[in-house]
C-alpha cells in the first residue's frame, strides 16, 4: 500500500545501464563473515577506504545510501569516523515521497543517524520536494541526482525484509 509513496531515484534520463560501459560488470565476489559485528567492522573499513581514496583521487567522494532500518548500526560508526566530511557528497539510491520529518523518509534517517557527528560536515543531496506531486517530483529529484559528482564511489543498497531493492518490489510492473 504505501508503494506509491516510493520513488527509485535509481532511474535518470540519459544515464547508461552498467552493462553498456566498458569494463563495468565485474565478476561478484562472495564474502562471508562469521558474525555481524565482523561484517559490520569490514564494511566500515571498505567504505572510510573507499571515501579516502577518492577524496585523495579527485579531492571528492560519493556516497549514495539506502534507506530502512539496515545500515543504522553501520550510520552509526561511519558519523565517528576521523573523515573530510566537508568532501563527502551523500545522497539517496531511492526515497519515499514524504517530507523528511515522516518517519518513513530516507532523507530523515540519513540526517538523524548518519549527518550528525563527525559526518554532519557532509554534503547532501535530497530527492524529495515539498508540494509537489510524487510524479512531478521524480523530474525535480532526477534533476538533483544528476548532480551529484560522478562517478558514484560508493554505493550501498540494503534489502528490505519483503525483498525489495531501492524501492524496487519483486513483481512490480516497473520492472518489467
Amino acid at each position: 500500500p504505501r508503494q506509491s509513496r516510493w520513488w527509485n531515484g535509481m532511474v535518470l534520463p540519459g544515464m547508461k545501464r552498467a552493462e553498456s560501459i566498458p569494463g563495468s560488470m565485474r565478476q561478484p565476489t562472495l564474502h562471508r563473515y562469521r558474525d555481524s559485528e565482523v561484517l559490520l567492522r569490514a564494511l566500515v573499513e571498505r567504505i572510510a577506504g573507499g571515501l579516502r581514496a577518492a577524496i585523495e583521487a579527485r579531492g571528492q567522494a560519493t556516497l549514495i545510501v539506502s534507506g530502512g532500518r539496515t545500515p543504522l548500526p553501520l550510520f552509526a560508526r561511519l558519523r565517528e569516523l576521523r573523515l573530510p566530511w566537508s568532501k563527502v557528497v551523500v545522497s539517496l539510491a531511492d526515497e519515499r515521497w514524504v517530507p523528511p520529518d515522516d518517519a518513513d523518509s530516507n532523507e530523515g534517517l540519513v540526517q538523524r543517524y548518519l549527518r550528525t557527528g563527525l559526518a554532519a560536515e557532509a554534503q547532501f543531496v535530497g530527492l524529495y520536494r515539498a508540494g509537489v506531486a510524487p510524479e512531478v517530483g521524480a523530474g525535480l529529484a532526477s534533476e538533483a541526482l544528476a548532480a551529484v559528482p560522478r562517478p558514484f564511489d560508493l554505493v550501498l543498497l540494503g534489502m528490505g525484509d519483503d525483498g525489495h531493492m531501492a524501492s524496487l518490489f519483486p513483481g512490480a510492473s516497473e520492472l518489467d
